[in-house]
């Protein structure tokens, strides 16, 4: 009897096990499933890389949604859109992904691939940056009267309860006009500091329109202007945004990308932030290593780009209200629409603009903005990290403005080269010595290549240039990248 009960336990726990590993096995299947819907965001093209008919991808999803009880896939007018929680959950499944892959081409797992840089890359701000300029509303001159609220905070708050609203209009869309003075109102330090908060949560809670952002962008352009100092005449070939996460673990080899296309003869502007703190420095450090010049003022730039033909501006040296507001993010622990908006700042004018945006929906959303704008040559790299730097190991969607009209480019893959015998961390010494010379590094020149194509191709006065064309470009660059470099060109008007 007493050995019976064990056998039928025994047997039990078995099938327990068999259980446990066939669930595992499944739900690692629907992972790798989701990773593709997220990244097509099409159930046919979905259906196609994963080998089952569409009807047999719907099922997928719909399996996934319960399990996930999220909808992960939502419809809108601008076809499948990711929910919060798909968003949030796609970095983690392209990892996994790229960590299988790995394993069947035995290759090194991507955290081991030489995508981290060591900490002497990081430096804190040279100055000390002005807090965060706000209003306030009067202390009441009486006990139990209101106090007065000045024009500008009301009418920031007649917005904050437009997009707030709730019932019937479930939060009204802003017109350009109303989300540029809800914006200026911020950066002139106008605001009360609990109207700041509160705008920049309820904007985030949903996706902004093309124009809400396009407003915004103009408010910070009239900040920067107002702030940093630019000769009317001063402008640029390709306005570059970097704007890095402080802990984004990429080597920046989009700088050196940078420094091919001025070689090139075209002039070229980087701005960005990488954070507060410790490493809000890092642009500066970066900068220097390669000799790109750091400006502080408008004629900085200026004589950087009559010498150089490249200049970079950090941020906080553009507008410290800027800076300080993206320096909210530990605050509030999310994104605010200060994220979005700074890629599209261009601080001066520019012939095209190159940038990196991680939210699918929101990368014809800036292209969308940028027209509005009144933009003309505009490339967005759909990447995983809000920087212009395009990973030729994956297939890469290009959004573009081409004199002024939309245009998609799919950029497919390479077989990436097998990592080097150096360390997992890419030291300062070695990211520079790959531009010198002194380093050779297959995978980096890959991705410097692809990334200057990407800027070349949006450069282009012919608006057919492929990126095969582009890239073919930017290799004789690399080649020549220690001849003396072309003169900048007399500037064409934006």
């Amino acid at each position: 009897m007493f050995g019976s009960g064990g056998s039928d336990r025994d047997e039990a726990d078995n099938g327990r096990e068999r259980d446990a590993g066939h669930d595992r096995l499944a739900r690692g299947r629907l992972l790798l499933a989701l990773d593709v819907l997220l990244t097509t965001r099409s159930v046919t093209r979905a259906s196609r890389l994963l080998g089952v008919n569409p009807s047999g991808a719907s099922r997928i999803l719909g399996e996934l949604r319960a399990l996930l009880n999220d909808p992960l896939l939502i419809r809108s007018g601008r076809g499948l859109v990711p929910s919060p929680l798909a968003e949030e959950l796609h970095p983690t499944l392209q990892k996994l992904a790229a960590a299988i892959h790995a394993v069947f081409e035995r290759r090194p797992l991507p955290e081991l691939a030489g995508e981290r840089f060591d900490e002497r890359w990081n430096a804190p701000l040279p100055h000390p940056v002005p807090p965060l300029a706000t209003g306030g509303t009067t202390p009441p001159a009486r006990a139990g009267e209101a106090a007065p609220v000045p024009a500008p905070a009301q009418r920031l708050a007649r917005t904050i309860a437009l997009v707030g609203a709730r019932g019937r209009m479930q939060g009204q869309r802003m017109s350009a006009a109303q989300a540029e003075d809800a914006m200026a109102v911020i950066l002139r330090g106008e605001a009360d500091p609990i109207q700041i908060g509160a705008f920049l949560a309820l904007v985030q809670t949903r996706d902004m329109t093309a124009s809400e952002l396009a407003g915004f962008v103009l408010a910070a352009r009239a900040e920067v202007r107002r702030h940093f100092k630019v000769p009317r005449s001063l402008a640029t070939d390709l306005d570059w945004p970097c704007y890095i996460s402080p802990n984004d673990q990429r080597p920046p080899w989009f700088f050196h990308a940078a420094q091919l296309v001025a070689r090139a003869g075209y002039r070229v502007v980087l701005h960005g932030s990488s954070g507060g703190g410790a490493v809000a420095g890092r642009h500066r450090v970066i900068a220097d290593a390669l000799g790109v010049p750091v400006c502080a003022t408008g004629a900085e730039v200026a004589a950087a780009l009559d010498h150089q033909a490249i200049a970079c501006i950090p941020l906080d040296d553009l507008s410290p209200q800027l800076f300080r507001l993206l320096g909210l993010h530990p605050l509030m622990n999310s994104r605010s629409p200060v994220h979005d908006l700074v890629p599209l700042l261009q601080p001066l004018p520019a012939r095209a603009s190159l940038l990196g945006i991680s939210k699918p929906p929101y990368r014809e959303i800036h292209r969308d903005a940028a027209m509005v704008l009144g933009m003309k040559r505009l490339s967005v790299i759909a990447n995983t990290k809000d920087v212009a730097q395009l990973n030729p190991f994956r297939v890469t969607t290009i959004h573009r403005l081409v004199a002024g009209e939309p245009s998609d480019e799919i950029i497919p893959s390479i077989p990436e080269p097998p990592a080097g015998p150096r360390a997992p961390v890419t030291s300062l010494e070695h990211w520079r010595d790959v531009w010198t010379g002194a380093a050779t590094d297959a995978r980096a020149e890959h991705v410097i290549l692809a990334t200057a194509a990407a800027a070349l191709q949006a450069l282009s006065d012919a608006p057919r240039t492929s990126f095969a064309e582009a890239r073919a470009q930017a290799e004789t660059l690399w080649r020549t990248r220690h001849e003396r470099p072309s003169r900048p060109p007399p500037h064409r008007k934006p």
